[in-house]
């Protein structure tokens, strides 16, 4: 993602959308809810040596998990403009893409994740598809 800012910077540009060499779309979101209660439920607590003395440790929230929206986010660097289509669980919201690099945040819902983009009426393909890691409401880690 960074790939167009810093060839901007180096050409003492204030234009990073000048330096697009290809198209993409950017997703990142967190794979619960914030009113995932992990710490009540965790059963991946054990029993670690650090240097002779014994400790507990668990998978649960991180520190700052908290500061993260609920949110799906998605950059897209395009081009040429396009419709962009998230799916999110049961939320669908749409864009008006225009050409450049531009930011949106969609309300995360638990389900699968998915991005399209089409252009005149046809989906690009090399641009959609369906993330890895679904949103879930119970604990990843037991």
């Amino acid at each position: 993602m960074a790939k167009p800012f810093i060839s901007a910077y180096k050409a003492g540009s204030t234009l990073p959308s000048n330096y697009l060499e290809e198209e993409k779309l950017i997703y990142w979101y967190r794979p619960t809810p914030k009113s995932t209660d992990c710490n009540a439920t965790d059963t991946t607590i054990r029993s670690a040596d650090n240097g002779g003395d014994s400790f507990l440790a668990a998978c649960s929230r991180p520190d700052g998990a908290n500061t993260m929206q609920d949110s799906v986010f998605v950059v897209t660097q395009l081009k040429q403009p396009a419709l962009v289509a998230v799916t999110s669980g049961m939320n669908i919201q749409t864009f008006h893409a225009p050409a450049g690099i531009r930011a949106w945040t969609v309300p995360m819902s638990v389900g699968a994740q998915s991005f399209h983009v089409e252009r005149n009426g046809k989906m690009v393909d090399e641009l959609s598809g369906t993330s890895l890691r679904d949103i879930v409401d119970n604990c990843i880690c037991g």
